[in-house]
């Protein structure tokens, strides 16, 4: 310890204390070790006795990036062959290094281990040599190096042309990634990182095998190779250096004075940077003398540099024993009986496998090479195809009979369909043909090679502005995850901008989903990029496109993130329309609860949809309106919570409701004439305090009834696209005992059929206010029933469905409309069937045909039926039962319910149409002309929504990331569930025999099943 401290006094460098010879290169304060050589630093790092020193090294198994290589440059002369040697094998005279100039060499890799390859062979690009043979070039193998055994190594091979098609071996090397194990390093093996000097094995194809007969490892027998280790050293920074830390700081050595540099050299300052240069400059001077007259050949490689060694080390995999006894510390799930096991009793019953994997030995993982890179012949053969040369010969370009076809069967594609690359390159070859058609837009910015700067400048810049206008489903096709390019989203935008409020008010639920893939600001480029990125990698996001070459667009490439001007296009429209903004006020307001850089990507509209609002007449007025909105939720939500913490009976607790909205203070019973949150062209002056009740479910949703306002109409309602919107519905129609909004109106205009009267003339209206539910799913659904309605009434086909309000206003919580009606279980069990409950509500006894009930009603019934059997198939709807099946007493027909889509079912083989036997009873059974007509309703509807199918599947694409339940299980195969119930990839005539199949299977498990319901409802209660 003295000898030590005097050594560093006296101002040598100080030694390692471990082995008193090396000086000192790592220190450890605090340690059992402070101070050590490299070499002791590396055994005690492996035999993990400092805890200081455990920290200089890494394990392999712990980086978990891909194998890389950088091939650098070849080193030495390539003698031509003898004139004897080509006139016995003349083919030997087109060989490259017969030539004159440097020949077109290129090098193959390929990883080893155990005398078997473990990846494909790459080769280098081929590149044209100057005065040396240098490639520059990395070479990326797909295996990781947290998987490779340490006894991998890298097979490289030069070859050198002869004649056409015929390559031979100029020499091979083969380099292990592991060095030998040593003491110095404690017995472990080092992973070799940084530039590599390679020997090549002459005339002979790299030997991968573990006896290798090429190694690349060759004694440094003269003054080059011992300078060249030098070098490297130092560049690795291994050689060793004196710490002056290590020096007492309270008694420092005296510093001698600077010698007198001689003639040349600079002052002290700059003399290491000096003698630095002198000596490298020094060092290649000997480097070149000696390759010039050496005979060897070397090929200097370069692999990854880390900041510290790194130890082969294989991963530690638990054992099945242990496994199962961090199992066994996990909760365990309740008993059947409602007891919950024992931990004793588990241990013995549990036989479950922990791990299929693991227990399974022919279960594996399979890699493939071809899916991280990039074909090269196909890349080639595009470039080829699509050669620049020929862009203005194809404007003039028409295609025959025979490929009009292939291009009208490409174009007719879903959206979700992914082109082949002929398709790709069909269609970018008859491109300026296609401008002029009007779905073609989609598919030719799918055939786009977004990395080809000059094919997005031409796609982009000349061809975008040319094309004639798109249908409103290709414009919300282009806002999808699969479209990021700015510029096309503002071409979307100017297109979806000609669509006027009561369209847009159909599709703002999708269009506030895409304001998620778009660029508002520079940070919001970068954040919602990466959010992007994060869902397509999980499978949150299934691009429609597919790409082309390198991914497709979004992948990467030349994109331009400038704002597509989506968000000041909804936020123009709904400053310039109230319910519009009513609607997109919510809209944000739900969004805004994501705590991510999402939630506060809407927040940032929000606040600028507030701003534009003030700037305008009745601005602050409806900001204010907004607010008292707010209010009304919180309020709602507040109780909603109160009553069903509350132990009280469900009578108890309606009281004490009624009592809360009767109280003056709590502003509910009366209040300030207020447009709903669910509706805003509704306008309610007060709650009716008597009317109000509380259902018996397990979230006890509260059922208020609104006493309304008395409409008027607006001043500045000048047109259709200008009127107050009111979703989907009926005109209202006097019911004894209630008000029912749900009879169709027969009006249409040239977009979309509206629905709505210009004044509201109801005097009261239900809501439904349910807390810790999320609606979100139920709000889609609806949106499409809505959606559906308006095409088929543009076809004019009205079917009588019943569209209510659904309002998500947070992600666990909302409002759902009230519709007077009674489930077809109650009707069951109080009127015997569903036609003596129409016959009671709207009797007509003369009316032999339609059994004793109003002709009107009946049609009512068959159209809604035909409708919401139509529909219900094509989202996949499940769990339908007698309970969720609705029936009002004008014969509107509808479902409610909506907690199983896209084919979710919670009972076995569930049938694809939802036709229930009572249903057909009503009509007058199978052989009634009511049934057949109904069934020729259906196949009329599913007729008429199959064109309209690509609308449909875009609008479910935006909604990929909205958080709804059922799309986000799956959220890769929700587009492709509806789609497949659409059959889009048969004619018409085979889908409308396909959907007649469909109609007449009935299932006998629908009885059973309704039986099993009401029995579980039973027992329930």
């Amino acid at each position: 310890m003295s000898d030590a401290n005097d050594s560093s006094a006296n101002g040598h460098p100080e030694r390692c204390r471990n082995c008193s010879n090396n000086p000192i290169e790592y220190q450890a304060p605090g340690c059992k070790h402070p101070s050590l050589c490299k070499s002791c630093a590396m055994k005690q790092a492996t035999g993990g006795k400092c805890k200081m020193v455990n920290q200089l090294s890494s394990k392999v198994c712990d980086i978990h990036q891909p194998i890389s290589l950088k091939i650098g440059y070849l080193e030495g002369q390539i003698p031509k062959r003898s004139f004897k040697q080509v006139l016995d094998n003349p083919e030997l005279k087109f060989a490259g290094s017969q030539l004159d100039t440097l020949s077109d060499l290129y090098i193959t890799a390929q990883l080893y281990s155990d005398d078997k390859p473990l990846s494909i062979i790459y080769r280098t690009k081929h590149k044209p040599f100057g005065k040396i043979y240098l490639w520059n070039e990395w070479v990326n193998l797909p295996n990781r190096l947290s998987s490779v055994p340490a006894n991998a190594q890298l097979a490289l091979t030069i070859w050198d042309i002869q004649g056409a098609g015929q390559a031979v071996p100029l020499g091979g090397t083969t380099i292990p990634l592991f060095g030998p194990p040593s003491e110095d390093e404690g017995r472990q093996r080092l992973l070799k990182r940084g530039e590599q000097k390679c020997y090549v094995h002459r005339e002979v194809e790299a030997d991968g095998m573990s006896d290798s007969k090429t190694p690349a490892e060759v004694e440094a027998r003269n003054e080059k190779g011992r300078l060249e280790d030098l070098v490297a050293k130092y560049g690795m920074k291994d050689l060793p250096r004196p710490k002056i830390s290590s020096v007492d700081h309270h008694n420092p050595p005296p510093i001698p004075p600077p010698p007198c540099p001689p003639s040349g050299v600079p002052p002290l300052g700059n003399y290491l940077d000096w003698i630095t240069k002198k000596t490298f400059a020094e060092i290649e001077r000997i480097h070149a003398a000696e390759t010039s007259s050496s005979p060897y050949l070397f090929l200097y490689v370069e692999l990854p540099k880390f900041e510290s060694p790194v130890i082969f080390a294989e991963m530690e995999t638990p054992s099945i024993s242990a496994l199962h006894d961090a199992l066994s510390t996990l909760p365990l799930p309740p008993h059947p009986s409602g007891q919950a096991l024992s931990q004793a009793s588990t241990s013995q019953t549990h036989t479950q496998p922990v791990n299929s994997v693991l227990d399974d030995a022919q279960l594996w993982k399979v890699l493939d090479p071809d899916m991280v890179k990039e074909n090269v012949f196909e890349a080639k053969h595009r470039r080829l195809v699509r050669s620049h040369r020929s862009g203005p010969l194809d404007r003039e370009l028409k295609p025959n009979a025979k490929i009009r076809d292939e291009l009208n069967s490409i174009l007719n594609y879903p959206p979700t369909s992914l082109l082949l690359p002929e398709e790709k390159d069909l269609i970018w070859k008859y491109r300026f043909y296609l401008s002029r058609s009007k779905k073609a837009l989609t598919k030719f910015l799918k055939s786009v090679t977004w990395t080809d700067p000059s094919e997005v400048k031409q796609a982009v810049e000349t061809l975008l502005p040319l094309w004639t206008g798109i249908e409103m489903e290709d414009a919300i096709e282009l806002l999808g995850p699969g479209f990021l390019d700015g510029r096309v989203r503002r071409y979307a935008v100017g297109e979806l901008a000609r669509a006027g409020d009561e369209e847009l008010q159909l599709y703002l639920l999708q269009l506030v989903q895409a304001l998620k893939f778009d660029s508002h600001t520079p940070s919001d480029s970068r954040s919602m990029r990466s959010f992007h990125s994060s869902h397509t990698a999980s499978g949150a996001v299934s691009s429609p496109n597919g790409g082309t070459g390198t991914g497709g667009i979004g992948q990467g490439g030349i994109l331009s993130t400038e704002d597509s001007g989506l968000a000041d296009l909804l936020i123009e429209r709904s400053v310039g329309n109230p319910v519009l903004g009513n609607s997109f006020h919510w809209y944000l307001m739900v969004e805004c609860e994501d705590k991510g850089v999402v939630g506060r990507m809407y927040a940032r509209i929000s606040w600028r949809y507030m701003t534009e609002l003030m700037k305008i007449p009745d601005g602050p007025k409806r900001r204010d309106v907004l607010r008292r909105q707010g209010e009304l939720v919180a309020t709602l939500s507040a109780r909603a919570k109160e009553l069903r913490a509350s132990k009280d009976k469900r009578e108890k607790k309606i009281e004490r409701l009624r009592k809360y909205i009767d109280e003056p203070k709590n502003h509910l019973s009366t209040m300030a004439p207020l447009p709903l949150p669910i509706n805003g062209r509704i306008i309610v002056n007060g709650i009716s305090a008597e009317k109000a009740m509380i259902f018996k479910s397990n979230l006890l949703p509260l059922l208020l009834w609104f006493q309304c306002a008395p409409a008027v109409p607006s001043a500045n309602a000048s047109s259709p696209e200008d009127e107050p919107l009111e979703p989907a519905g009926a005109k209202p129609t006097p019911i004894p005992g209630s008000t029912d909004p749900t009879v169709p109106k027969a009006e249409s205009r040239e977009a979309f059929p509206s629905s709505h009267p210009a004044v509201d003339a109801r005097t009261e209206y239900g809501l439904i206010f349910k807390n810790g539910d999320d609606l979100r799913q139920d709000q889609l659904v609806v949106q499409l029933f809505t959606l559906m309605d308006r095409l088929l009434r543009k076809e004019n086909l009205d079917l009588r469905l019943t569209a209510y309000d659904v309002l998500a206003t947070g992600t666990e919580e909302g409002m759902i409309q009230f519709i007077p009606s009674k489930t077809l279980a109650g009707i069951m069990s109080e009127y015997g069937s569903l036609l003596g409950y129409l016959r009671v509500n709207h009797p007509n006894e003369r009316s032999i045909d339609t059994y004793g009930v109003d002709p009107k009603v009946l049609d009512t019934f068959v159209r809604s039926c035909a409708g919401y059997c139509v529909i219900t198939y094509l989202l996949g709807v499940g769990d339908r039962h007698l309970d969720n099946l609705m029936l009002s007493p004008d014969g509107h027909f509808f479902h409610v319910d909506f907690g199983y889509i896209l084919g979710r079912d919670p009972k076995p083989y569930p049938p694809p149409v939802k036709l229930s036997r009572e249903m057909i009873e009503a009509m007058g059974g199978p052989t009634s002309p009511h049934y057949l007509r109904f069934k020729h309703l259906c196949h009329t509807a599913f007729s008429n929504l199959r064109k309209s199918a690509n609308l449909i599947l875009n609008l479910v694409a935006l909604m990929v990331n909205s958080g709804v339940q059922d799309i986000k299980l799956e959220p890769d195969k929700a587009v492709a569930k509806i789609q497949e119930n659409f059959m889009l990839h048969l004619s018409e005539e085979q889908a409308m025999e396909q959907f007649e199949g469909l109609l007449n299977q009935t299932s006998l498990l629908t009885a059973v099943f309704d039986v099993i319901h009401d029995w579980a409802q039973y027992w329930r209660s």
